[in-house]
C-alpha cells in the first residue's frame, strides 16, 4: 500500500476552521430550531457556552493531533526511504565490484581456446541479467517487501 501525503497540509488549520464552522452553525441552529429572539454568536447561557466551547476545543485538539501524527509518519517514511536507498547503494557497490571482476575474468577467458561458445554466451547473459536486476532494484518507488521482490523477479 502506498502512502502518499502532502508535507504542506496543516491539519491544525482544518481543525480550527471546522471548530469555527461548528460554533457558527450551532449558533444558527439555536436561532432557527429553538426560535430564539435574537442571534447569539456568544451564548448567554453558561451551560450552552461551556458545551459548545468543549466541543470546539476537542475538534481543534484533534486537528493538532492529526497534524503532529502525520508529520511523524512522513518523517518515518522518509527515514525508511533513506535506509532503503543506502542499502541499494551498498548492494550496487558490492555487485559492481563483482561484475567488474567478472569482466576481468571474461577477458582472460577469451584468451583460452578450450571454452565453448555456449559457455561464453551463458556467462554474458549472467552479467547482463545481474546488471538489469541492479537497475530494477534501484528504481523501486514503493518501499515494501512485495515491491522489492517484484522488481527483481522475472515476469
Amino acid at each position: 500500500m502506498k502512502i502518499s501525503m502532502n508535507k504542506n497540509v496543516h491539519y491544525k488549520y482544518y481543525g480550527l476552521a471546522i471548530g469555527g464552522c461548528y460554533w457558527l452553525f450551532d449558533s444558527i441552529i439555536h436561532k432557527l430550531a429553538f426560535g430564539e429572539d435574537e442571534f447569539e454568536f456568544l451564548p448567554s447561557d453558561v451551560n450552552e457556552l461551556w458545551m459548545r466551547t468543549l466541543i470546539v476545543v476537542l475538534i481543534i485538539i484533534f486537528g493538532f493531533y492529526i497534524d503532529i501524527s502525520t508529520k511523524k509518519l512522513i518523517k518515518k517514511e522518509q527515514e525508511k526511504l533513506e535506509v532503503y536507498q543506502s542499502t541499494v547503494l551498498a548492494v550496487q557497490h558490492v555487485l559492481n565490484n563483482y561484475l567488474h571482476k567478472m569482466q576481468i575474468f571474461k577477458s582472460k577467458m577469451n584468451k583460452c581456446d578450450n571454452i565453448s561458445e555456449q559457455d561464453v554466451e551463458a556467462f554474458n547473459a549472467l552479467i547482463k541479467e545481474a546488471t538489469e536486476n541492479i537497475k530494477k532494484l534501484s528504481n523501486v518507488t514503493e518501499i515494501d517487501a512485495e515491491s522489492i521482490i517484484d522488481s527483481v523477479n522475472p515476469k
